[in-house]
């Protein structure tokens, strides 16, 4: 499972860039005196980071806000406010006072029920979990059993129990992932499935969304959703949605002693096409890094960092295994659990999420070559889309921040927990428990 990828298909390249790479990137690097924000704010956000590329997202900050259910409008006032800007520097969300302790209130809600949510998810009965971003915040937990339901009160603390809602509903996540597969087999068979962009699953109506190309003409998006909705037997929600564009091919150009996640590396020279650098991990003593796995599909597998020089060359892929990353060797001395904020500072990763503790809903950030900070929620915890250069399934999760081409293999994270890795410019990531167990690997926490 862990074998290179054989034979090749062809690697996308620059052409395919997306909309959102045009429209710059969210670029979130505010470490300067708070006398320094408050004299000149709009130049602080736009001249801090990456020296010869800065960009100040609006729209980015304002999809931040929107995800976290905090208006989205008003964005160019805040960029004024010394105050917002150190909640962007520290959080890379753009809020004020109060929404900062909410989103606070909304974490610690995260950590209060962590053993409850761990409980939950080793469950078969486990139908997955979702924040509501109402205040401080709400966990709705669905299970398919009273028995399931009764436990989850009974271990939620009396100081957190009008935050917590447990519902029972009729399937498991377990159900409703064999349901995609089999959605898949369906299309594949009467070949539909050139239409569908993902199918993952729907946590708050038990059901699956399926998300048709919006550049379908009406007969064929009609025909398609027909088609699957007649094959289901679960609920089956039908949107439109962008085609899927694997965001591989800043400056994040130039990092060494220790190199760090949201850096790029590129593939066969300096100059050559880029992806971005993930999370650094160990197999025994040995020293890698992770990136995505549709990276290296094709081409050279040698890596460059134009700072350093060569950084190593291609060890384990699980592309065509369903995931979407890969291991390159590096110096042992260069690894770290540094993921790289800005040209003056960098956030350690200490931890791992598991599968089951990444929710619908959870706040989520990720370090792009390209793009570079962006944050957004986890929109979907388990959902399934075609990896554009081998036409195979992957598996992963999905966030409502937007990468850009160059950001394949950014690390995703969660304050100090790793959670993933980008793998298109739909948001899609691969969880990063999968990637670390497919690719025998464990992550550097120091």
């Amino acid at each position: 499972m862990t074998a290179r990828a054989a034979p090749r298909a062809t690697k996308n390249d620059e052409g395919d860039t997306p909309a959102s790479l045009r429209r710059g990137a969210l670029v979130v690097a505010i470490v300067l005196a708070v006398t320094a924000l408050a004299t000149e704010p709009a130049t602080a956000v736009r001249n801090q980071d990456d020296r010869a590329r800065v960009w100040n997202d609006v729209d980015a900050l304002a999809r931040g806000r929107e995800a976290l259910g905090f208006p989205a409008q008003g964005v160019d006032d805040l960029l004024a406010d010394s105050d917002a800007l150190e909640q962007l520097a520290e959080t890379g969300f753009l809020l004020t006072a109060s929404e900062a302790q909410q989103l606070a209130d909304r974490r610690q809600l995260a950590v209060d029920l962590a053993g409850v949510i761990e409980r939950a998810a080793a469950s078969d009965g486990f139908g997955g979990l979702r924040l509501e971003h109402i205040g401080s915040g709400t966990i709705h937990f669905y299970v398919t059993s009273t028995a399931d339901r009764e436990a989850i009160k009974a271990g939620v603390p009396s100081a957190v129990a009008s935050r917590a809602r447990v519902h029972v509903v009729e399937r498991s996540l377990k159900e409703l992932a064999e349901a995609i597969d089999h959605l898949w087999g369906v299309a594949r068979m009467a070949r539909l499935d050139a239409g569908i962009v993902s199918i993952g699953i729907g946590v708050a109506e038990n059901g699956l969304i399926l998300e048709l190309a919006d550049d379908l003409d009406r007969g064929a998006f009609e025909r398609l959703e027909l088609a699957l909705a007649n094959a289901s037997a679960v609920q089956l929600r039908v949107v439109p949605a962008a085609r899927v564009v694997e965001a591989n091919c800043a400056s994040r150009e130039d990092c060494d002693y220790p190199m760090r996640g949201g850096i790029a590396v590129r593939q066969g020279s300096s100059a050559g096409p880029a992806c971005t650098m993930g999370f650094h991990v160990r197999s025994g003593s040995d020293e890698q890094f992770l990136t995505s796995g549709h990276c290296g599909y094709s081409g050279s597998n040698t890596w460059y960092h134009a700072g350093y020089g060569s950084v190593g060359s291609e060890l384990a892929s699980i592309y065509v295994g369903g995931y979407d990353a890969m291991t390159v060797q590096m110096t042992d001395s260069q690894a770290s659990n540094k993921v790289y904020w800005n040209t003056s500072s960098t956030k350690p990763i200490l931890f791992s999420y598991s599968n089951g503790l990444l929710y619908n809903g959870m706040p989520i950030c990720m370090s792009g070559a390209m793009s570079g900070n962006l944050c957004g929620t986890i929109s979907a915890s388990y959902t399934t889309w075609t990896g554009a250069s081998c036409s195979c399934t992957q598996v992963g999760a999905k966030a409502t921040f937007l990468p850009s081409g160059g950001d394949s293999g950014a690390p995703v994270y969660n304050g100090t927990w790793a959670a993933g890795l980008v793998s298109t410019t739909q948001g899609h990531f691969v969880r990063i428990a999968d990637a670390l167990s497919y690719l025998s690997v464990t992550l550097v926490n120091s």
